[in-house]
């Protein structure tokens, strides 16, 4: 299953499995939270790792958990009565993905991986900055935060995966697409809290 094609929404997809696999995965991390004062805190932290798995071939394959590379920051501050702000930073290496055989998926109008090449082919990196400033209160008896905040501050455009597009009515179109993840998104609420 690690070396597995990710099928994200794929329903028409049918795939070899076999649970004779082996493989081995290693890594370091480091982090470190630190406070200035009362008012501040930072987190952070730094990991490398591999991860590769074989099927009966024996080759192995980067996993669909094979992030070489991901970096997390996180700092939190409190500027007023009930009031915080704070903001996360994540960055990763570009995750696994498999390409689809197009001979045989246009053939059959269907996708159909390229089992040649699992996870060979690896996305564009993954960065994402988000921002929220947040009021607690009380509130006839009821613990309260209201919250606001902008995700993907940076409007960065997340690889997801790829899909198939099926053709309908013999129109011409792509074979395939990129499904990119959220842009810039606001992201504000309220939350009554359990005592």
């Amino acid at each position: 299953m690690h070396t597995m094609v990710d099928m994200v929404g794929e329903q028409t997809v049918w795939l070899p499995m076999t649970s004779c696999g082996s493989g081995n995965a290693s890594g370091i991390e480091l982090s470190d939270t630190s406070r200035f004062g009362s008012r501040f805190q930072l987190l952070g932290s730094i990991a490398y790792s591999r991860a590769k798995f074989a099927g009966t071939d024996q080759v192995l394959r980067p996993s669909n958990f094979d992030f070489p590379w991901i970096v997390n920051a996180a700092g939190l501050a409190r500027i007023g009565r009930g009031v915080i702000a704070s903001s996360r930073y994540g960055y990763a290496s570009g995750r696994p993905n498999t390409p689809y055989n197009l001979a045989d998926s246009m053939a059959q109008n269907r996708p159909i991986y390229d089992l040649t090449q699992v996870n060979a082919h690896r996305a564009p990196y993954y960065s994402r900055l988000d921002v929220q400033l947040r009021k607690e209160m009380l509130a006839h008896g009821l613990h309260l935060q209201l919250y606001g905040g902008v995700d993907n501050v940076l409007n960065r455009s997340n690889f997801l995966t790829y899909a198939w597009m099926p053709r309908f009515l013999n129109k011409k179109q792509d074979h395939f697409a990129t499904v990119w993840q959220t842009p810039i998104f606001p992201n504000f609420g309220i939350r009554v809290l359990a005592r």
